[in-house]
């Protein structure tokens, strides 16, 4: 695939009404409170059990896992860096193995009085070959249930 036959980056943002710090804390320990395990899980692509819980190890290095009901550890990504109420990036390969990673970088940018804005880019679709579009463009709207389904509508619950 060259350049010109990458799929851009994947880009979603939204601001909910707490400091970065907090936003952070809120995406990254309190994940499996709002990740939809239901649908978006590798035990809800393989259909033969049920997800339990997802996390992040909160170390560069660490992993971003799912736990299933068989108490089976997915691991979905590899956090690239961890910096607390800044920037959080990490590949992205549920399911997949680690050569198909892709990226996933979110910020939390000061906006206004105690607001966030949480911007979350998606990119690195080369590693996914041939499916490299369908699967940009599943991602492009499946995000848009995470991060505001999800996330941001958990962030206001718990402001």
């Amino acid at each position: 695939m060259t350049s010109e036959q990458t799929p851009d980056a994947v880009r979603k943002s939204v601001t909910i009404a707490v400091t970065p710090s907090r936003a952070f804390e809120l995406f990254t320990s309190h994940v499996e409170y709002w990740w939809p395990l239901g649908t978006h899980s590798v035990s809800a692509q393989t259909g033969s059990m049920s997800a339990q819980r997802c996390a992040f190890e909160p170390i560069a290095g660490g992993a971003f896992y799912e736990v299933d009901s068989e108490g089976r550890r997915h691991v979905w990504g590899k956090i690239d860096l961890w910096q607390p109420g800044v920037r959080l990036s990490f590949s992205w390969h549920p399911g997949l193995p680690e050569a198909q990673a892709t990226r996933v970088d979110v910020r939390f940018e000061p906006h206004g009085h105690g607001q966030t804005r949480v911007v979350l880019t998606h990119d690195g679709w080369e590693a996914r070959g041939d499916d490299a579009r369908r699967t940009r463009d599943q991602y492009h709207t499946g995000w848009d249930s995470v991060i505001n389904a999800g996330y941001a509508a958990y962030c206001a619950r718990s402001a």
